[in-house]
């Protein structure tokens, strides 16, 4: 574990002391988003430390950097969870506690409140509050602060927390690196020099929309005879049956988790993500930066990540055949898929970078820190 470093003025402010808390044991969106903030405002002068699980990718990946306490776990409430939050929370002198799931405020959570430390909770997926007393007091009482990752995420949390009012959530969308995805070397894909690659990057989940992929392939792979399909991920109720499927399936290759996803996304033609719902969809975000045409499904907040017809193309939830015949759309028009990539990377660029989000957290993390007046910021609609 990493030593404290000294704190000192920073451009925005004093240097603030900052804990985060991620209970994850898997690597995804929030976990990647999490490890960008860490990084980030460590590198902007502040002194932060992440509370996880002992089985945490976490302790893997960034327990050399950066204070990392093994503290989460167990059911809600957990004592022992609790008392070791509330000693890793001390020793760092945090001012402020950012909980990054939904799982975090029934226990670190409840730490920082007992140390009288402000909760900020980061809303991370498009789902909402159960109107349960639990509920009410693990989501309306233990935080102090909100925070949702998109509009669609927002009106989700307004519309099922009645302790909620629209002055208490604002809006800070996840950032990427973009120069990373933008200037990537195209990785080798075992595909035929002509062929037109079509992506998908996640676990192999329901809601990712991936047996109505599988669907519009049997579509596609008619259709489009130098279509290739390039499934990037590993894990996920579905990850036997979509593999039996692709060992079966024309052109079809599954090349697992990759740590070079800039890289292999480069190498795309094509991203497609047919949520059911998201929480994000930062691998959108990550794709549009890289140069791909994109598709994604009309859910939770893509469509304020893509404008259909402008940076992508947009399709029905659920529906394999609209799916199917966006794809074979951009196979067959490279003028309209590199007109649509690049205005997906200056949206990319100018809307989503990791400059913009850590700008926004820091002067968000800086209020509620010194106790000064919250001002929540809340994109603009823009009409599709």
């Amino acid at each position: 574990m990493s030593r404290r470093r000294d704190t000192g003025d920073t451009t925005s402010g004093r240097a603030m002391r900052i804990a985060f808390a991620n209970s994850s044991r898997i690597w995804g969106g929030a976990e990647i988003i999490t490890a960008l903030l860490l990084r980030g405002l460590r590198a902007r002068g502040h002194d932060v430390a992440l509370l996880c699980r002992r089985s945490s990718p976490f302790l893997e990946r960034l327990g050399s950097e950066l204070p990392c306490y093994a503290t989460l776990g167990g059911f809600d409430a957990n004592p022992r969870s609790v008392l070791l939050s509330m000693r890793a929370l001390r020793r760092e002198r945090a001012q402020v506690l950012v909980t990054m799931t939904q799982k975090e405020p029934r226990t670190a959570g409840i730490a920082a409140r007992l140390l009288r430390i402000p909760v900020l909770l980061r809303q991370p997926m498009d789902v909402e509050f159960r109107r349960t007393l639990h509920h009410r007091f693990f989501y309306g009482m233990v935080p102090t602060h909100y925070v949702a990752n998109s509009r669609s995420t927002r009106r989700t949390m307004l519309a099922s927390a009645r302790w909620l009012e629209p002055g208490d959530v604002g809006v800070i969308y996840n950032g990427i690196d973009v120069d990373r995805f933008a200037h990537a070397t195209p990785a080798r894909i075992d595909v035929p020099a002509r062929a037109l690659t079509i992506g998908f990057a996640a676990r192999f989940e329901e809601r990712k929309g991936i047996v109505e992929l599988m669907s519009a392939w049997e579509v596609v792979v008619r259709e489009v005879p130098e279509a290739h399909l390039v499934l990037i991920g590993a894990g996920g109720a579905l990850e036997s049956d979509v593999k039996a499927w692709a060992a079966a399936t024309e052109r079809v290759h599954v090349l697992g988790f990759r740590e070079d996803m800039p890289d292999v996304l480069a190498g795309l033609d094509i991203f497609v993500m047919p949520s059911h719902f998201e929480g994000f969809g930062i691998a959108l975000v990550e794709a549009m930066a890289a140069g791909a045409g994109v598709i994604a499904t009309s859910a939770s907040n893509l469509p304020e990540l893509v404008k259909d017809g402008v940076e992508g193309i947009l399709v029905p939830v659920k529906d394999p055949g609209a799916l199917a015949a966006a794809i074979i759309d951009l196979c067959s028009d490279g003028v309209e898929r590199e007109v649509m990539a690049r205005a997906a990377r200056e949206r990319a660029r100018r809307d989503f970078s990791l400059d913009r989000m850590l700008d926004q957290y820091e002067a968000l993390l800086q209020e509620i820190a010194t106790g000064g007046t919250v001002q929540q910021w809340v994109p603009r609609e823009e009409p599709q």
